[in-house]
């Protein structure tokens, strides 16, 4: 059996103004406008620092913090299925 390669993804119908990475640029776009304009750096800036110094405490609270907030936000959006949809029950 031959598997022939899959051409890559585009972001535009075309395909020829973007590949598979184009979305992903367009999605960092504002953080970098973000750090460029304003001069605030972002948490990843924060966290390469950390590394670099060997700073544990402040390591773990970059990664302790978005997981927090994502595990925050996937609660209440639990509970808002259940309160919006009437059909949703949990057990």
């Amino acid at each position: 059996m031959v598997v022939e390669p899959l051409a890559p993804a585009t972001f535009f119908s075309t395909g020829i103004a973007g590949t598979h990475a184009t979305p992903e640029v367009l999605q960092r776009f504002p953080a970098t406008v973000m750090v460029a304009v304003f001069s605030v750096p972002g948490i990843g800036w924060q966290a390469w620092n950390a590394i670099q110094t060997q700073d544990l405490p402040l390591i773990m609270g970059t990664v302790l913090f978005p997981a927090l907030l994502v595990t925050v936000s996937n609660f209440v959006v639990d509970l808002a299925d259940t309160w919006l949809d009437p059909r949703v029950k949990y057990s």
